[in-house]
């Protein structure tokens, strides 16, 4: 179908891009007419997208390999005859379906002989997906007692009507027949071939449409206990939330709460294709009936009141089970809204007094150190009287809290007695690593050393080249008169756990502003520390976590005796 509009002897209007495809669907799926007697045989499968371009594929190879018109590279539907029958192809969203439409004997048997016999030429094409829908329709004159539905047909699920004008009967007991297939009575009290082609088209939809509508029940049976269950336990946590707890009690149903928040929305997203299309199929299946204009039949119930009775109640199964979905999200919701709120106060105060605690420590530090200064000072006033009256003597190792005599540096050494007091910080350029059960859990070209007064240096590794997943927070902290506020860390390298194996300066002074966030390790509680191919000895003591390499000499900080150094 073109889709130009031409003006003039040569000029065309350039069309929408879909113009084309809008106007071709007006016409798609175009009734056609059929003499009675017939008998159809009706075959839907479920096709995914790879699925349906395979079996157009194999339809364009087995027309073409006959001599039959194939269907285009865009067709959604094809007619062809083949042999004594007539092929009607068409391929849905979700579904393809064969229709195969043969002539009948006239006078003949009812569903006589067996529709297996006469879907033989389904054999010859691969079975596009798995089988939704076989009907077998036979349509036959009216034949008194010979064409009766309720002979046919079981008394208890039959549904017969007659179409708005009485030309025609069709019956039907939705139950398979021996064969597999459905049977569908369609008696002709005078149709034309036209209207015969539109009705038997209607009447093939309405089962393949109510069967793809049921498709959503097994879905909502399916979800319905572990929607239950969820909704049990959504009572149970809201009850515990009305409880006075503890923080990592809230924390504990809050993260109960996520998960089962994420259980529902994981249902709800695999479902909503199946619940939507379930309701889509069923307002297709109203309209057809509403099309045909159902009569009833004697006292029989039409199939509009059948499929009320019967499918109704299995469609509003899916809605319920939906709507369940949708309210229980909401509510999850909502009640983790109310617990994430508590966890965030009892955070908030317990941070307040995280820093009141952070606050008389600072002050008691400061106290600290302007006692040891004044101690300093008076050690001094004692020492200088001390060499003055000539018995000064050399109290190295002592626990004393004077100047040891340093070791003289050679070629390419530095003595600690040399490094500054405030330190100082400074780029290092070696390579430095950190290994663990012989796991390199850092390495590093990138790392700072800070240099201070008889202390080995320190040297800070960037959080970037270290192992994120072995660091773990560690309680406390400790407090630098230059740096500010330590935060501890502890190691977890498979199972082997080492604690406040290192330290960090989240927020630093300015003068250590690079070093944010950086870590350094304690080389006595790790298995190695290196400084490019040097492995490093530890500096002595508990709490000074200095590096020592053959490039510095001491005397070093540290040991028993040397705190006041």
């Amino acid at each position: 179908m073109s889709a130009e509009v031409l003006i003039g002897d040569r000029k065309a209007l350039a069309p929408h891009p879909l113009r084309a495809a809008v106007l071709g669907e007006v016409h798609a799926r175009p009734f056609t007419a059929i003499d009675l007697p017939c008998r159809v045989i009706h075959f839907a499968f479920a096709t995914s997208a790879a699925q349906a371009q395979a079996d157009r594929a194999y339809l364009v190879a087995f027309c073409s390999a006959r001599g039959l018109p194939a269907p285009g590279a865009g067709d959604k539907h094809h007619r062809a005859r083949f042999g004594g029958s007539i092929l009607r192809w068409e391929q849905h969203s979700e579904f393809t379906t064969y229709t195969w439409e043969m002539r009948a004997t006239p006078g003949g048997v009812p569903f006589h002989p067996d529709p297996s016999s006469l879907a033989e030429p389904m054999a010859l094409l691969p079975q596009p997906g798995p089988l939704l829908v076989a009907i077998d329709l036979h349509g036959l004159a009216e034949d008194g007692e010979r064409t009766a539905p309720e002979r046919l047909f079981d008394r208890a699920s039959l549904a017969v009507a007659e179409n708005s004008d009485g030309k025609a009967i069709y019956a039907t007991d939705f139950q398979p027949g021996p064969s597999g297939f459905l049977r569908i009575l369609l008696i002709d009290r005078g149709l034309s071939p036209e209207r015969a082609g539109a009705l038997t088209q209607r009447v093939l939809e309405l089962e393949t449409y109510r069967t793809l509508a049921l498709l959503g029940l097994p879905e909502a049976q399916r979800l319905s206990p572990s929607i239950g269950a969820s909704e049990q336990r959504l009572a149970e946590v809201t009850e515990e939330m009305r409880r006075p707890g503890d923080l990592a009690t809230n924390q504990k149903l809050l993260d109960e709460l996520t998960a089962l928040a994420a259980d529902v929305e994981a249902g709800a997203a695999a479902s909503v294709f199946r619940f939507g299309a379930s309701r889509a199929y069923e307002e297709i299946v109203t309209q057809r009936l509403q099309t045909i204009g159902e009569r009833k039949v004697g006292g029989l119930p039409t199939w509009s009141s059948f499929l009320d009775r019967r499918m109704k109640p299995a469609l509003s199964t899916c809605v319920t089970v939906e709507n369940r979905q949708a309210n229980l999200s909401t509510k999850l919701a909502r009640a983790a809204n109310l617990l994430r709120t508590r966890v965030d106060v009892e955070l908030e105060q317990q941070n307040q007094e995280l820093l009141k605690s952070m606050n008389a420590r600072t002050r008691l530090q400061l106290r600290l150190q302007t006692t040891v200064e004044g101690l300093s000072v008076a050690a001094a006033a004692h020492f200088r009287r001390g060499l003055s009256a000539g018995f000064a003597k050399p109290i190295f190792g002592r626990g004393n809290m004077f100047k040891p005599t340093p070791i003289a540096p050679g070629p390419g050494q530095e003595s600690v007695w040399d490094y500054p007091r405030p330190p100082r910080l400074e780029r290092e350029p070696s390579r430095l690593r950190i290994v663990v059960d012989g796991i390199t859990i850092a390495d590093t070209s990138a790392g700072f050393r800070v240099l201070e007064t008889s202390h080995p240096p320190v040297y800070y590794l960037p959080p970037g080249d270290i192992m994120a997943s072995v660091l773990r927070k560690a309680a406390g902290s400790s407090w630098c008169e230059w740096k500010g506020q330590a935060q501890y860390w502890s190691l977890d390298v498979d199972g082997r756990v080492i604690a406040n194996a290192a330290w960090s300066y989240p927020t630093p002074s300015p003068a250590f502003t690079e070093i944010a966030g950086y870590l350094a390790f304690y080389a006595s509680r790790v298995d190695e520390c290196w400084v490019g191919d040097e492995r490093v000895q530890a500096q002595q003591g508990d709490f000074y976590g200095g590096w020592i390499t053959s490039r510095i000499v001491g005397p070093f900080k540290g040991s028993e005796g040397t705190r006041g150094w």
